[in-house]
């Protein structure tokens, strides 16, 4: 007894076919099945076997009507038969003239050792069949007559052109006579015309059961026709008496190196539109292969492989077309494609992603590349020339994928393809310590990778942390915040303290009866002045806070203010006279100012130098102390016009409160901590907390570069 191999002693299916159900038992359940078909399975299994003619309706009515349609004074002289075009097991095409439409047409008759009652019957079935379908891939039948010896002639459009069969691995013929150089999408628009009609003859109710390359032919002008409807049946009652019923059709019938399980034959009836569904898949097979999709060198082995169907897609093919042929040559129907016009648009949308593919296999070239570039010893070097280098491979590959997903945005390759390429620049970014290019790049991806969100959000922290700290620097050392009241207030007390000298020393004594010339009195008027510059500070404190240079600049006044009441406080207690104590009072004032010269403003250097000099000069003449202070201080006024002037003017201008320079990274330090708190919250590939907000709503950085400490107009 011959059992069926081991792999394939299951089928797929839990609703397999119960002729298949059988078969799982032994092989020689089907084989006794098979009959006198055995020997021609095995011989000769890409020949077509047809089925034993049953006495019928359909069969009685065949000859019936072969007598209505053929009067005995008509036979032989509507068609003059001519040269031999092509020839079957029991048939033979002929080009002939139809006299009645002086026009050359084909004859299909039966062979002169074929003429059997049974091959009258089947030849007429065939006629009847194709006839009853008007199909630009199906070709008309014109009429029926008979010869003189009263063989029925079959009078068809004449079609000048080749087996599919012929063309289907003949890349260079169908350059030549169809211009196209793409043979594989030549090969599926074929069976893409072959669907059409075999979707027509289902919508007509008829199946076809033959449907092979060589029942295929293609016209001169690339048109294609589905021939050979000589075993087709009907699954309509109404086909009763002319067209063979599918549920009658129990007996092996096909070719059996293409046939579906079902087709086997069996107790009862199991043929469907979907049985055609797997012949236009087994030819799909074969132009993927190069094979037919049922071969052996025993019948046990051809039967076997019907059985498991569907055989094993070689190497190399596209997926989607693999995938595709699979489920049309399923062994269980129902798994199959609803029909022969699904089976169709799964094709047409292969060929619609085709180019999306090509695109995506080039793009995929560009990233290999790009990987191999990034996994060098020196990926994350500075260089500029490397950095645009390795850019423009990024923009490259990311283009073609882009390109690929416009023609098919489903393209699985290329949605991969665009996130690795974009995750492996984030890692290069992130390893240079460029966050905000990072974070561009990670945009992109609709769902970028988790714990790469992580690091990215995490440097973008990093670097909002220190760009808050360059914040808060920068703003502190801006001359031209608060640069209108800093010149006010400069003028103001440049203004007091310039006229004080003169006037109190010589209205001071006056008012309060002290000698010309004391150290008490040189404490009130400094007081005085102290008392002043804490008025003016306090009315502007909002601007004079504001950034720390300024407060540096307002401490440093009071300060040297106070420190000048103080040494006054001690020369007098110590008995100092007052020409050393003012002497040095300048001391004081060139010291402060050459600190605040080289600490905080660098353009003090003239009133630095003015009381240097003013120091050297009362020391030699002492008598002229007055005009003396009186000039360094005018000298310190004008110093903080020509530093200030212009930037105030321009404020003033403007009505603003500073002038229109680039502006500084907005960074919320509040937001920046709570934003690395939820990220150390985080459990290891955990998602944050859904009552966080997300770090990237939380800070947004604007790596702006920030404007110089000194503005031209400050």
């Amino acid at each position: 007894m011959l059992r069926l191999p081991p792999q394939l002693s299951a089928t797929p299916h839990d609703s397999a076919l119960p002729m298949i159900d059988a078969a799982q038992q032994s092989l020689d359940a089907v084989l006794r099945t098979l009959a006198v078909d055995a020997d021609t399975i095995q011989r000769a299994p890409s020949r077509t076997i047809e089925p034993a003619l049953l006495p019928d309706e359909s069969a009685k009515r065949a000859l019936e009507l072969l007598q209505a349609i053929t009067p005995s004074s008509a036979r032989g002289r509507a068609v003059h038969v001519g040269e031999l075009l092509g020839q079957g097991g029991m048939g033979e095409v002929l080009l002939a003239d139809q006299v009645s439409m002086g026009r050359k047409v084909a004859v299909k008759r039966l062979k002169r050792e074929a003429t059997t009652e049974a091959n009258t019957i089947k030849l007429l079935q065939e006629a009847w069949v194709t006839g009853y379908m008007e199909h630009p891939n199906i070709i008309p039948v014109y009429d029926i007559t008979v010869d003189a010896s009263g063989t029925p002639l079959i009078l068809l459009m004449r079609i000048e052109g080749t087996q599919w069969a012929h063309l289907m691995d003949d890349p260079e013929t169908v350059r030549q006579r169809f211009n196209d150089s793409d043979l594989l999408e030549w090969n599926l628009r074929v069976l893409m015309q072959v669907c059409d009609a075999v979707h027509f003859a289902h919508t007509r109710g008829i199946i076809h059961r033959d449907l092979k390359p060589e029942n295929i032919m293609i016209g001169e002008l690339g048109e294609v026709y589905a021939v050979d409807w000589g075993i087709a049946v009907s699954m309509r009652i109404e086909h009763t008496g002319r067209i063979p019923l599918a549920r009658h059709a129990t007996q092996m019938a096909g070719t059996p190196c293409y046939m579906a399980p079902e087709m086997l034959g069996g107790e009862h009836s199991l043929l469907s539109e979907r049985t055609d569904v797997y012949l236009l898949g087994a030819m799909l097979y074969e132009l993927l292969s190069g094979t037919v999709p049922h071969g052996g060198a025993k019948l046990p082995d051809i039967v076997a492989s019907i059985i498991s169907s569907p055989p094993p897609i070689p190497d190399g093919v596209p997926h989607e077309l693999g995938r595709i042929c699979r489920r049309a040559m399923d062994a269980d129907p129902k798994q199959r494609f609803e029909s022969a016009l699904q089976f169709k648009l799964a094709l047409e949308s292969f060929l619609r992603h085709r180019g999306s593919r090509q695109l995506a296999r080039q793009a995929a070239g560009r990233l290999r590349e790009l990987l191999r570039e990034l996994e060098r010893p020196d990926a994350n070097s500075e260089s500029d020339e490397r950095h645009l280098h390795l850019h423009n491979m990024f923009a490259e590959c990311r283009f073609a994928f882009r390109e690929s997903l416009k023609e098919w945005p489903d393209n699985g390759a290329a949605i991969e393809g665009i996130r690795r390429a974009t995750a492996a620049m984030v890692e290069y970014e992130l390893g240079l310590g460029d966050a905000k290019a990072a974070a561009t790049l990670l945009s992109g991806l609709e769902q970028p990778p988790t714990e790469l969100r992580q690091r990215v959000e995490e440097a973008q922290l990093v670097k909002a942390a220190e760009q808050l700290r360059v914040n808060e620097i920068v703003r502190d050392n801006d001359s031209a915040t608060g640069a209108r009241t800093r010149v006010l207030l400069g003028l103001i007390m440049g203004f007091i303290w310039t006229l004080s000298p003169l006037a109190l020393s010589r209205w001071l004594p006056e008012m309060t009866g002290m000698t010309r010339e004391s150290h008490l009195g040189m404490i009130y008027s400094t007081g005085g002045l102290l008392l002043v510059g804490v008025g003016f500070a306090w009315w502007a404190r909002d601007s004079m806070s504001k950034t720390k240079l300024n407060r540096q600049l307002m401490s440093s006044v009071m300060f040297t203010l106070l420190a000048q009441m103080v040494m006054n406080l001690v020369c007098g207690v110590r008995g100092i006279d007052i020409e050393t104590t003012m002497t040095l009072n300048f001391f004081l004032w060139f010291t402060i100012a050459g600190i605040v010269s080289l600490l905080l403003e660098h353009r003090f250097w003239l009133a630095t130098l003015g009381y240097f000099v003013a120091l050297f000069v009362v020391t030699f003449l002492p008598e002229y102390r007055y005009w003396i202070m009186s000039a360094s201080h005018l000298l310190l006024t004008i110093n903080v016009l020509i530093m200030w002037g212009p930037t105030a003017l321009e404020l003033i201008r403007r009505g603003e409160d500073r002038p229109p320079y680039p502006k500084l990274p907005e960074v919320d330090g509040a937001l920046i901590r709570s934003g690395l708190t939820s990220l150390r919250e985080l459990a290891p590939g955990g998602e944050p907390k859904p009552d966080k907000r997300t770090v990237s709503e939380q800070v947004v950085i604007d790596q702006t570069p920030p404007p110089p400490p000194r503005t031209p107009l400050g």
